[in-house]
C-alpha cells in the first residue's frame, strides 16, 4: 500500500500533497468554484444514448458557466 492524498471533492489523488493541495483549490468540483454542477439548482438533462449534461432549474445556461473564469451568480449551495 502507499500512502496518497486524496481530493475532497473529487476523485482525483497524488503522493504529492502540494500538488492536491493546488487541485483543491481549482477543482471544478468543489463549492468554492461556485460550477453548476455543485448548486442546488443543477438537475441532469438529457438520455443515456445521448450522455447527460447538467442543466438548471431556473432556466440559466449552464454552459455558459462552464469557463471556471465565470462564477454563476444565483449559485447556491445545497442545503444540508
Amino acid at each position: 500500500m502507499k500512502l496518497v492524498w486524496k481530493c475532497d471533492f473529487c476523485t482525483a489523488f497524488s503522493k504529492d500533497k502540494e500538488i492536491m493541495q493546488e487541485h483543491e483549490k481549482n477543482c471544478s468540483f468543489n463549492p468554492a468554484s461556485k460550477q453548476c454542477w455543485t448548486c442546488c439548482h443543477a438537475v441532469q438533462e438529457g438520455a443515456p444514448i445521448s450522455g447527460y449534461h447538467t442543466g438548471c432549474k431556473l432556466g440559466l445556461d449552464a454552459c455558459a458557466v462552464q469557463d471556471k473564469e465565470i462564477s454563476c451568480t444565483s449559485w447556491k449551495e445545497e442545503e444540508k
